[in-house]
């Protein structure tokens, strides 16, 4: 049985090493900042069957129609690409996280939900925290460097700057489903209707529910 155990570990850790080694490639392209585009293949380093956990929100390798590989992070001349799996289409954005124009521009490559009037953005990125645990002894904590997955959503009006989707405060901010209702309210008060709706009938996670019909509820008044 220990063989056995033995064999399948060895055979895990080469098809893990291979996968590294052979990343999957999607086709798509790439917008420039004079509004070129590139063809090519999209490499996914890693999660490659979950995009929202990939390392595409840092920077983006591709595969040109010559065979070069390039790599481009968002502060360079690359503004969007976008790719399809069997699944169904991505699309990268890249947006500035300081929404304060005075603040030096962070710019990163946001996975676009919604385009519309108002657009819906998520960045996904790790981060390092230090957590202290009780040791053996209770005099002397053990402190650990712990990684963990955030998710940030923002949301865009025409126009403007992304805007962070604000949480309250809670030791697990990186959880969904703690967005701050009075804040929501706020960016959506031109539409009374649907702020009525936020936290009462719309839960305050379900932020494509509200952006689609914001953007219903727009094109109906242009009309």
């Amino acid at each position: 049985m220990k063989k056995i155990l033995s064999s399948f570990a060895f055979i895990l850790s080469v098809t893990v090493l291979l996968a590294q080694k052979n990343p999957p490639k999607f086709p798509g392209f790439l917008i420039t900042t004079n509004n070129d585009t590139i063809k090519g293949l999209i490499i996914v380093s890693e999660h490659s069957n979950n995009i929202e956990l990939s390392n595409l929100f840092r920077d983006a390798t591709y595969i040109d129609s010559t065979g070069k590989q390039f790599t481009v992070r968002p502060n360079e001349y690359i503004i969007s690409f976008q790719f399809s799996n069997k699944l169904q289409n991505y699309y990268f954005e890249r947006i500035n996280l300081n929404d304060k124009p005075r603040k030096e521009p962070e710019y990163v490559f946001a996975l676009r939900i919604i385009k519309g009037y108002i657009s819906l953005y998520e960045y996904s990125s790790d981060t390092e925290t230090l957590m202290i645990k009780p040791a053996l002894s209770p005099n002397v904590p053990t402190a650990t460097n712990v990684a963990q997955r955030y998710s940030y959503y923002f949301l865009q009006k025409q126009n403007m700057s992304p805007s962070r989707v604000k949480r309250n405060f809670s030791f697990t901010a990186g959880v969904s489903g703690n967005n701050d209702k009075n804040w929501l309210k706020n960016y959506f008060k031109d539409y009374p209707e649907l702020t009525k709706k936020i936290g009462r009938d719309i839960e305050t996670y379900e932020l494509e529910i509200m952006v689609k019909e914001y953007n219903d509820w727009k094109g109906e008044k242009k009309e």
